[in-house]
C-alpha cells in the first residue's frame, strides 16, 4: 500500500506500508527499520500476489475494462517492480480479440441456427456475432435504420441466458419508443420464450419512484411555459447567452453568419421570407435542361 510522499529535504519520499508490522516505511529503504523485514521479501510477495491476480484475470473468458482497470489500479504503484503491468491492457485486448475468433469458430452452428425458430431468414453477420460476444461493462453500437440492432438484441438475450446462465430476471432490455418495446417484447418474450424483463426509459424510471416514493411526482404538462419563461427572463436579456444559444442552434438549422446584424427577429424573417429557395426537383430540372 502506496501512503502520501513526505518531504526529506529537498527530495520526496514516498510512503509505503510495511507488510510485516503496517508500520509507514520509505520506498527506497532496503529493509524496515521497525522490524526489519527486507525489502527484497515484500518485492517477491507482491510480484507473487500479482501473478495470482494475473492468472485469475486471464482465466480463458472475456476481461471486461473494470476488471482490467481493477488490476492495473491494484498494482499501478509498483509498476516498477512488475514487468508486465506496463503491457497490460495490450494483454487484454490481444486476449479478448483471441477469444471473439475462437468463439466465432466454435459457436459458428450456434449463431447461424440461433433465431431460426423466430424467423428462418435470419442469418446473423459477424459484427452481430462479435457484438453478441463482447462482454463489456459499456458497449455502443451505431446502426442505422433497418440494420438489425433489435435482431442483435433479441439473439444477446438469448445468448446471454442459453451460453453464459443468466437468470432472466436480472436482464432488463430499455429502449426509447413503445413501438421499439413492443417489437421487442414479440421477438423475446412471446417467440423466443424468455421472460426479461422489456421497458422504456421512462416507465422503467417511473417504476422506480413508485418503488421509493411515498408520494408520486406529477407529470407538468405545462413544461414549454417553463422553458419560454426561462429563455425570455434569462436568455433574452443576456447577449452572451443569446448567441452561445443561437450559435448551437446553428449546428441544427441553417443560420446565416451575419444572424447578429439583423435588427429584430422580424427583419430576419422578412430577410428569409425575400430569398429565392429552389427545390431539389426545379435544381435537377435545370441541370437536366442544360445538358440536353
Amino acid at each position: 500500500m502506496l501512503l502520501p510522499a513526505r518531504k526529506q529535504g529537498d527530495k520526496k519520499v514516498a510512503l509505503i506500508e510495511c507488510i510485516e508490522c503496517k508500520k509507514q516505511i520509505s520506498d527506497k529503504a532496503e529493509y524496515c527499520p521497525h522490524c526489519g523485514l527486507p525489502k527484497s521479501y515484500w518485492i517477491d510477495n507482491i510480484q507473487k500476489k500479482f501473478k495470482k491476480d494475473y492468472k485469475k484475470l486471464f482465466n480463458g473468458t472475456y476481461i471486461s475494462m473494470s476488471k482490467a482497470k481493477g488490476l492495473y489500479k491494484k498494482y499501478y504503484k509498483h509498476k516498477d517492480i512488475i514487468s508486465n503491468l506496463k503491457e497490460l491492457f495490450k494483454e487484454v485486448e490481444d486476449s479478448n480479440n483471441k477469444y471473439i475468433e475462437k468463439r466465432l469458430k466454435l459457436d459458428k452452428e450456434y449463431f447461424d441456427n440461433i433465431l431460426k425458430k423466430d424467423d428462418p431468414n435470419v442469418n446473423l453477420d459477424t459484427e452481430q456475432r462479435i457484438a453478441i460476444l463482447t462482454d463489456e461493462d459499456y458497449s455502443l453500437l451505431i446502426a442505422g435504420a433497418g440494420a438489425g440492432k433489435t435482431t442483435t438484441m433479441s439473439a444477446k438475450v438469448k445468448y446471454l441466458v442459453e451460453k453464459q446462465n443468466i437468470d432472466p430476471k436480472d436482464i432488463i432490455v430499455i429502449s426509447y419508443t413503445n413501438k421499439a418495446i413492443d417489437e421487442l417484447k414479440k421477438r423475446i418474450n412471446d417467440r423466443l420464450k424468455i421472460p426479461v424483463k422489456i421497458c422504456t426509459f421512462h416507465s422503467f424510471g417511473y417504476e422506480i419512484l413508485r418503488e421509493t416514493k411515498d408520494n408520486l411526482p406529477t407529470v407538468n404538462m405545462s413544461a414549454y411555459k417553463i422553458i419560454l419563461d426561462f429563455l425570455e427572463k434569462k436568455v433574452f436579456s443576456s447577449k452572451k447567452l443569446l448567441k452561445n444559444i443561437v450559435q448551437f442552434l446553428g449546428y441544427y438549422f441553417e443560420l446565416p453568419e451575419n444572424i447578429f446584424e439583423f435588427k429584430s427577429l422580424n427583419d430576419y424573417c422578412m430577410y428569409k421570407a425575400n430569398l429565392e429557395y429552389e427545390t431539389i426537383k426545379s435544381r435537377l430540372r435545370r441541370i437536366y435542361a442544360k445538358y440536353n
